[in-house]
């Protein structure tokens, strides 16, 4: 595993070969170009540093430490036209209530844990971290990493006895990767699913074909536990949490009106 000095000097390398300018250019696409590549120098440098943490920070019987392995592959339908499909749809559900999910999975990490091949799924963000919590995605709110995981662990993506050891979001813009759940623990040297990542798969295997459902039959409720949801947004006069939530106070006061 390369440290972050000896990381950056590498990514600098290539991005210099990537981006070259000819004297022939003209001086606006030099100096665009010259431009784009210090932007991309200092964003390498403090990637280089999220890099070096991620290493650091690294939990689990690691036998080889996960390393960047497979990039953006795509599993079932997905809306992802310029990348045709490389595996099969996940299956969630049976007989009518079967559901078939597709995605493209940002960056699965392979390493060896417990004699087996493990991975850790990473997905990109390039806004806030505070949008994302382990809460979350422990209570199958967010269901786009634990949906990736059970694709790559179910479809054989890395390995037929590929177990997975975690999976979380690599936020770019602030410290890097930001890990929502460890999947796995360790029992008398064997690396078994974790109890939160068991319930949680069961979770989605009830409530996405109920999801499926509800959408297939138009039904759309309204609900965001965030009070503050609609504070600083400007689509808040059109929004419809705004507007049921104005219902629900008036319900509310004509309730308490009627029955004092």
């Amino acid at each position: 595993l390369a440290a972050a000095p000896e990381f950056f000097a590498r990514f600098d390398e290539l991005l210099r070969e990537q981006i070259r300018t000819h004297p022939d250019d003209p001086q606006l696409q030099r100096v665009l170009s010259d431009i784009e590549a210090t932007l991309l120098s200092e964003w390498g440098g403090e990637y280089a540093d999220q890099w070096a943490k991620y290493v650091k920070d690294l939990k689990g019987p690691w036998e080889e430490p996960p390393l960047p392995a497979i990039f953006e592959t795509t599993f079932g339908r997905s809306s992802f036209d310029d990348t045709p499909q490389q595996h099969d749809s996940l299956v969630l559900g049976v007989a009518h209530r079967e559901v078939r999910v597709g995605g493209r999975i940002d960056r699965i990490d392979v390493g060896r844990a417990g004699g087996r091949p493990a991975f850790v799924v990473v997905d990109y963000k390039t806004g806030s971290s505070a949008k994302h919590s382990a809460k979350q995605v422990k209570a199958g709110e967010r269901i786009q990493l634990p949906l990736y995981a059970m694709a790559v662990e179910r479809l054989g993506l890395v390995a037929g006895d590929a177990v997975a050891m975690g999976l979380g979001y690599w936020c770019v813009k602030e410290s890097g990767f930001k890990v929502m759940l460890d999947a796995a623990t360790e029992d008398a040297g064997e690396l078994t699913a974790s109890e939160a990542w068991q319930q949680l798969q069961e979770i989605l295997e009830e409530n996405v074909p109920k999801l499926a459902a509800g959408i297939r039959k138009g039904e759309v409720p309204v609900c965001n536990h965030d009070a503050k949801c609609t504070t600083n947004c400007e689509f808040s006069t059109v929004c419809r949490v705004g507007q049921i939530r104005a219902l629900a106070e008036i319900k509310h006061n004509t309730l308490n009106l009627e029955h004092p």
